[in-house]
């Protein structure tokens, strides 16, 4: 059977009028075209080697420095704190999309980062590299459980496990259980779906370790 579910707090879900959640939902889609701009590319941070870091003496310093001339950051963190009243507030629809969007949002970099490495930043390395407040498992349990609530329950299997490997987090399925004000829908069958799923990736049916933390554990 799942692990107990832990003793932490569960969100805090409080009703809105229809008028506050008609206000919300506007506010989502006013801030998903300023990130549709960075997943583009349109706007992006600027990166510079840092002086102070070597590979030999000094691997402890950040090896590149970022800055943010668009502001993209502050965007980003609106849509976060946006994600999260949504969570509180069973936003789904407006929830979801924004969900989706972080979940898979690529930050390009002006400078050094680009030219060398050709490789961008997810919104978990914005978290890793100190650029965004707050602690990305907050992030990490909202988007597991918006990507929940709005799929299908043929689609649930495959999009949280790709979410749980994506993280790479101790975050597991029972850090979504009380997260809602009520129990998750179509949890047993979903529960199914997830270890047969599993199974199929990984050849060890009814278990995974995602992130040092098992999905599923039989025992």
């Amino acid at each position: 059977m799942l692990d107990k579910i832990t003793d932490s707090k569960a969100h805090n879900i409080n009703d809105l009028s229809g008028e506050e959640r008609d206000k919300v939902a506007a506010r989502v889609m006013s801030i998903i075209p300023k990130l549709e701009k960075i997943q583009s590319g349109e706007i992006r941070l600027e990166s510079k080697i840092n002086e102070k870091w070597s590979d030999w003496y000094n691997r402890d310093a950040e090896e590149l420095l970022f800055s943010d001339p668009d502001k993209l950051i502050k965007d980003i963190q609106e849509a976060i704190r946006l994600l999260h009243k949504c969570v509180n507030h069973e936003l789904l629809d407006p929830g979801s999309r924004l969900c989706e969007l972080l979940c898979n949002m690529c930050i390009f970099s002006d400078g050094y980062y680009v030219d060398h490495s050709e490789i961008t930043l997810s919104v978990k390395d914005l978290y890793e590299r100190g650029l965004l407040s707050g602690g990305f498992d907050v992030f990490a349990k909202d988007a597991l459980f918006l990507t929940y609530l709005g799929n299908h329950s043929d689609e649930r299997a495959e999009k949280l496990y790709d979410l749980f490997m994506r993280f790479d987090e101790n975050i597991c399925l029972k850090d979504i259980l009380q997260m809602g004000k009520d129990e998750l829908p179509e949890y047993d069958d979903f529960l199914k779906h997830l270890i047969e799923y599993v199974g199929r990736k990984v050849r060890r049916p009814g278990f995974e370790a995602v992130g040092g933390s098992p999905v599923y554990d039989p025992g």
